[in-house]
């Protein structure tokens, strides 16, 4: 897995870009734009994004393998951020 840190967008001060910290992609930073998951017949699903490049080689816009990498942290992010809610969610239900 790529190593990666969150960090605040430049551009926009409601969303986050993704910093690369080391690899052949290190100091690349980006951010997603829109974020769809779509569920397939099969019980499986999807997820699909677009991104813009704030900093760094603009020409990885389109890289396939490049993407693979951003789809990976993507999930990654998406999976802490549902642990830290659903174990915010069980904090609040303890000594209330």
């Amino acid at each position: 897995m790529m190593k990666y840190e969150l960090v605040d967008d430049k551009n926009d001060d409601e969303h986050f870009a993704v910093r690369i910290t080391e690899g052949m992609y290190a100091d690349t930073v980006y951010r997603y734009n829109e974020i769809k998951v779509t569920e397939n017949d099969d019980d499986f699903a999807t997820l699909k994004f677009d991104y813009n490049i704030t900093e760094g080689n603009t020409e990885l816009h389109g890289d396939k393998e490049f993407e693979q990498e951003l789809g990976k942290i993507l999930h990654e992010v998406l999976i802490e951020a549902i642990d830290y809610k659903a174990e915010s969610a069980s904090d609040k239900g303890k000594n209330t």
